[in-house]
């Protein structure tokens, strides 16, 4: 039997089937629906034929070329990174944003710099000190940014801020998150942009970050565990290592050792480098004084154009020899996801298929 209910749908097709990222979106706009410990919930029945929370899920049922086509107005034609304009090379130039920052602080630069110039009026980011549990934030001001700077490796929900901003009344508003979370935003804004209804209109600048998993709570235990509780300066994790830096100390851990804390769901992630963003931001696995810029969109190229022009980043083009590994990484994860899992949630025409298995 067809199942109509929209809750039921999230419930059965998503939660109940570890489907579920922890995005934070459907919290906040259903009552019965609650956070703990970056699992959601269902805490009574809902009736509602229509809702919402399945229509902006991620794990909800996604067609890939729809998007594709609602965002930019064409199909792709690369199939491993998706639609983007330019691929580079890039790093905050302000030492304030590298020290504090991932890798070159390009990011929070970012945000920091939309915030100045009026672009966005509140950023939604995931806060939180190294080696504890993270926790969504709002951030309205340029130390804001500052405190909440630095990867977070765990699903935390983040979203959950982004529908407490909008019943608070801010009008523009930029996301940044993981791809799932993009998808999300990205759905919002798509499908319910009338204020009257479910205000996306409100979203105005959306940041990817690049993401091949998520790590469960437990491993914050873990990582108390073998840090015997010391303060946690910073967190990073390379293909090869969990890097953990302490009080002047350097611990390093094969990344085997956290592979069973990778939250389920991320098997299934057909999308590492967060193809929706306006902007999507990453590792380079070479140099860490910068990070891989993607720009996808007109809105997110303007960004970054205003951004060199006034100071705030630097950039090069993406170096011809890296763009080989990159391909690799990104496409192999997916053809895993097409190979293993064939997830129920992707709608995917066969040239994807087809596409990605020639990594193009």
């Amino acid at each position: 039997m067809e199942i109509t209910i929209s809750s039921k749908r999230l419930q059965q097709e998503v939660i109940q089937t570890e489907l579920c990222t922890s995005c934070g979106m459907c919290i906040g706009l259903c009552p019965y629906i609650k956070s703990f410990k970056e699992k959601t919930a269902f805490i009574h029945q809902c009736q509602v034929d229509d809702g919402k929370c399945y229509n902006i899920c991620p794990r909800g049922e996604t067609d890939w070329p729809q998007m594709d086509q609602e965002i930019f107005g064409k199909q792709r034609t690369d199939h491993v990174l998706g639609n983007y304009n330019q691929l580079l090379f890039a790093r905050a130039k302000e030492s304030d944003f590298s020290q504090k920052g991932q890798y070159s602080g390009l990011t929070s630069a970012l945000v920091s710099y939309a915030l100045s110039i009026g672009e966005i009026d509140g950023a939604v980011l995931s806060g939180g000190e190294p080696g504890k549990m993270p926790e969504p934030t709002l951030a309205t001001t340029r130390d804001d940014v500052l405190a909440a700077a630095g990867s977070k490796y765990s699903a935390v929900p983040t979203l959950l801020s982004l529908n407490k901003a909008i019943e608070e009344g801010f009008k523009n508003l930029g996301v940044v998150g993981r791809p799932c979370q993009v998808l999300a935003a990205r759905k919002m804004q798509l499908r319910y942009n009338n204020p009257s209804d479910l205000p996306g209109n409100k979203i105005k600048l959306i940041i990817g970050l690049f993401c091949f998993w998520a790590l469960s709570p437990e491993f914050y235990e873990f990582l108390a565990e073998k840090t015997k509780g010391a303060n946690i300066a910073s967190l990073d994790i390379t293909t090869e290592d969990l890097v953990v830096r302490t009080n002047g100390e350097e611990l390093k851990l094969p990344v085997e050792n956290i592979r069973r804390f990778i939250c389920p769901t991320c098997q299934q992630c057909f999308d590492p480098t967060s193809e929706f963003a306006d902007l999507s931001i990453g590792s380079t696995e070479f140099d860490p004084g910068w990070n891989t810029l993607i720009i996808r969109t007109d809105k997110g190229r303007e960004l970054i154009e205003q951004s060199i022009k006034d100071g705030i980043i630097e950039v090069y083009t993406y170096p011809a020899e890296r763009i080989p590994l990159l391909l690799q990484a990104v496409g192999n994860k997916k053809k895993r996801v097409l190979e293993e899992w064939e997830p129920t949630y992707l709608k995917l025409n066969e040239s994807y298929h087809r596409a990605v298995e020639r990594g193009m």
